[in-house]
């Protein structure tokens, strides 16, 4: 079977357009114009075109797009990837961002549990998966098939328009999945759709809608006669191709889906920040989980040396300080001011008794004890202080210390001496001595929240102390 020409199309649709408006509403007195190889500014080409007046004296026009079977790219589709591509990055941009933070708010993840590189994995492992369901899942979606007739009857203003093909365009009407995309995208746009036999008989699967489906947003751009093309020519240059348009490769065409890739790293970057900057603290232990743990540390190290378990002991090796309520300081080597010290100190209340040691008080209602430095030089770890600030006199740290107790804070006092600081004086810090950087992390997110406001001005921040 010999394919059928775009001459043999356009000639038979003609004929078709010609008896097929006969009948519709006119001014008798006005021309009907029948054309072929129309073109308007911009590179557009109608293979055929027909005009004739209406009874308001306007003037109806149609136009149609022949395909013979060498042309059949212009009704086959094609996938515009770079728009899926940019679709896909936006979606999966988006949708990382939203399960980080979600994963965020349920507890799933954070950066103080898997560090920043894990979560860096987790946003990039969300965004590629995301991206690629797009691909799979959107692929199909007519926004994303680009077929040449239809974007070319986009680009200008007519009536009614048709594409017409050949018999042989297509081997399978039924099952040919791009005869069922341009079928698709005719009834979408309201395009007309005509079938030209071999025998040159017009089949009309569908008609043009009456109704300007695409709301006035095309150009009137006049079609013009061939002979005509120079008045199609702007001065100064040549008129730009449409096609150059939907095929060019200008970010300018993907700005939204750029916004939303750009929103979507601000919103990653600013929770990420947010962690980092929570890193340091998570929850806080309560005093009788604390108590349990520390006890249990506490008969640990007892059975380690080879102590009895439960025999209640106060040296230097037994680190932090007594915890039980129920059971006090074994007196016999508390290190506390003896009474004639205090006598002293009451009787000359100007001067500075220095105690080099640290002052501990755990609680608000209890006594402070000074104890020397062979307490701490025990521990070879690094230890931690929440500083509330440094005093360069003892009985300035003392004096400090009766302060906070009236407002209900019990502090406690170190002499730098004992570590490794070129500094020296007295540093006072909240809560306890801690070997866990996690858990000074913790308490100081307690006494942050505690401080509120901080109406007594206390510089709350994590110190490191080395003992020597």
């Amino acid at each position: 079977m010999a394919a059928i020409s775009e001459q043999e199309i356009t000639k038979a649709t003609l004929r078709f357009l010609k008896s097929h408006y006969r009948y519709r509403d006119r001014d008798f007195e006005g021309q009907t114009t029948l054309s072929t190889d129309r073109r308007g500014a911009g590179g557009i080409v109608a293979d055929g075109y027909l005009s004739f007046p209406k009874p308001n004296g306007e003037l109806f026009s149609a136009t149609f797009e022949a395909t013979s079977l060498d042309k059949r790219y212009e009704v086959v589709y094609k996938l515009r990837r770079p728009l899926l591509r940019w679709d896909a990055s936006a979606f999966g941009a988006m949708l990382s961002a939203g399960t980080y933070g979600f994963g965020l708010y349920a507890g799933w993840w954070s950066l103080a549990e898997l560090g920043l590189w894990s979560c860096l994995a987790i946003i990039a492992f969300c965004f590629v998966l995301y991206y690629f369901v797009y691909l799979l899942s959107f692929r199909s979606v007519r926004r994303y098939r680009y077929i040449y007739a239809i974007e070319q009857f986009k680009q200008y203003y007519a009536d009614e328009q048709w594409i017409a093909i050949g018999e042989d365009v297509f081997a399978n009407f039924n099952q040919d999945p791009c005869y069922r995309e341009l079928r698709r995208q005719c009834t979408h746009h309201g395009f007309g759709l005509l079938v030209v036999r071999e025998d040159g008989r017009p089949l009309m699967q569908m008609t043009p809608s009456r109704q300007d489906l695409f709301e006035s947003k095309r150009s009137n751009i006049p079609l013009l006669d061939a002979a005509d093309t120079k008045r199609l020519t702007p001065p100064g240059g040549a008129a730009n191709s449409w096609m150059r348009q939907f095929h060019g490769t200008n970010l300018r065409r993907y700005k939204y889906q750029l916004f939303f890739c750009l929103i979507a790293a601000f919103a990653v970057g600013d929770l990420l920040y947010q962690e980092w900057q929570r890193a340091k603290v998570e929850t806080y232990e309560d005093w009788e989980t604390y108590t349990e743990r520390m006890a249990e540390a506490k008969r640990e190290n007892a059975r380690w040396k080879g102590m009895l378990e439960g025999f209640v002991i106060d040296t230097p090796y037994v680190w932090p300080l007594p915890i039980r309520q129920d059971v006090g300081p074994y007196e016999g080597v508390r290190l506390s001011i003896p009474d004639a010290s205090i006598a002293e100190a009451g009787a000359d209340r100007g001067r500075d008794f220095s105690r080099k040691g640290f002052v501990a008080q755990l609680e608000v209602e209890e006594e402070s004890y000074v104890y020397d430095c062979s307490r701490i030089r025990q521990s070879e770890a690094p230890l931690y202080i929440l500083q509330i600030g440094k005093y360069d006199t003892y009985s300035a740290a003392r004096q400090r210390m009766e302060t906070l107790r009236q407002y209900n804070y019990a502090a406690s006092a170190v002499w730098l001496g004992c570590f490794g600081e070129m500094e020296t004086g007295y540093a006072l810090y909240l809560g306890l001595l801690f070997t866990d950087l996690e858990q000074a992390r913790e308490s100081l997110l307690v006494y942050q929240q505690r401080l509120g406001d901080n109406v007594l001005g206390l510089d709350l921040r994590i110190r490191t102390l080395n003992p020597r």
